[in-house]
């Protein structure tokens, strides 16, 4: 679902590239990566019609409003535990954006759901992760929504999306997205079909664009294969976190302001 597998592991390779110097202020476990990085996802969840319309309205250009808002709400005063949570967000919506350009050309056979389960699957694969089974038996207290988590987003919640009960919504939207994956068996979920929600024994080959057929993202066009495109995003994602401590713990804004793409009349 959403490609959690995947931008987990995205998720251990940024922190190990990170200075110790911050590094070494993170106290998380694998578990806690992943309720991090499940924040949008976790929407889907809340209600088969929901009417609030919380996903629908974070899966927009306003969610990439919403982040830069909540980095300079943190910068105001900064936390590692919600800044390890922007990490998540920012990874999160940085490899859904480029892994669904390249999976819609690369494998449009598949629906965008059934295609990312197959990533997950390739990737838990190689690091002999059994995603078959019940993904809590492996990551035991994953899935919560913690109170810091709340903290950080709630005001830029509010500015951008314009809802209120951020905390009593997304404290049901994890727990069923806890029970969802404790099940072997997934039901269907909103709009998806069980084929979508379900880890597939295997995958396509043409996943891994073994032949570098081209795609284009952003009128740029590229031949990577699937293990080079995931360095290609984990390098785009570096230079945003990058950008973002700089901003944050030094008062940098130049390199922000780029890799957020924020416009000059936005205050920071």
């Amino acid at each position: 679902m959403d490609g959690i597998i995947i931008k987990y592991y995205q998720f251990n390779n940024l922190i190990n590239r990170l200075p110790s110097v911050i590094k070494d202020k993170f106290n998380y476990d694998d578990s806690l990566l992943l309720s991090l990085l499940s924040f949008k996802s976790s929407a889907r969840f809340y209600s088969k019609r929901d009417k609030h319309q919380i996903y629908n309205k974070m899966d927009s250009e306003l969610y990439k409003d919403f982040i830069l808002d909540s980095a300079i709400n943190l910068s105001i005063n900064n936390d590692y535990e919600k800044l390890l949570f922007l990490y998540g967000l920012i990874i999160s919506d940085t490899t859904s954006y480029y892994l669904k350009i390249y999976l819609e050309q690369i494998s449009d056979e598949y629906s965008l759901n059934e295609s990312l389960n197959m990533v997950d699957k390739i990737y838990a694969d190689k690091n002999n992760l059994n995603i078959n089974e019940s993904i809590l038996k492996q990551f035991p207290t994953a899935f919560i929504y913690h109170k810091y988590m709340d903290e950080l987003i709630h005001t830029s919640f509010i500015r951008n999306f314009g809802f209120f009960s951020t905390d009593n919504y997304f404290k049901i939207a994890y727990k069923k997205m806890r029970k969802f994956y404790k099940k072997n068996t997934k039901n269907k979920i909103g709009n998806l079909d069980k084929n979508e929600t379900i880890y597939p024994e295997t995958y396509s080959t043409k996943i891994f664009n073994k032949d570098r057929n081209e795609f284009v993202i952003d009128n740029k066009k590229y031949k990577y294969e699937l293990n080079e495109f995931i360095n290609f995003i984990d390098d785009i994602i570096y230079k945003k976190i990058d950008a973002l401590n700089n901003y944050l713990f030094f008062n940098q804004e130049k390199d922000f302001i780029k890799e957020f793409n924020i416009p000059k009349d936005k205050k920071i």
